[in-house]
């Protein structure tokens, strides 16, 4: 339980850090967004601790536009939702992708006789 614990916290740390880039910067808020899935599907041990990650990641943006949306001029509710939900989908597919391609790579467990 620890460990999913730690998945939605670095999730939700990494997305609350981006979420205060400018929006002139969104091409590096995506490859920042896709390094986290990729990070964190290359050293997970099973599909929940990647599924933990993008829970991790929703409540992390949801959290940095709600502060955004405190302030004077900043996104409205639906965008904020939106936004969450979208960041959520691209950490959970490039966590799979890499939790797939990690699992390919390491040799399989030798058959018992």
């Amino acid at each position: 339980m620890r460990r999913f614990v730690g998945f939605a916290l670095v999730g939700m740390i990494a997305t609350l850090l981006v979420s205060f880039l400018p929006p002139t910067a969104s091409t590096i808020a995506f490859a920042i967004l896709v390094g986290i899935g990729a990070a964190g599907g290359s050293v997970a041990r099973e599909p929940r601790e990647v599924v933990w990650l993008a829970v991790g990641a929703l409540v992390g943006t949801a959290a940095g536009g709600g502060i955004q949306a405190l302030g004077s001029g900043g996104p409205a509710a639906s965008e904020v939702v939106t936004a969450s939900a979208t960041v959520a989908v691209v950490v959970a597919i490039t966590g799979f992708i890499a939790l797939v391609f990690t699992r390919a790579k390491q040799p399989s467990p030798p058959r018992r006789r």
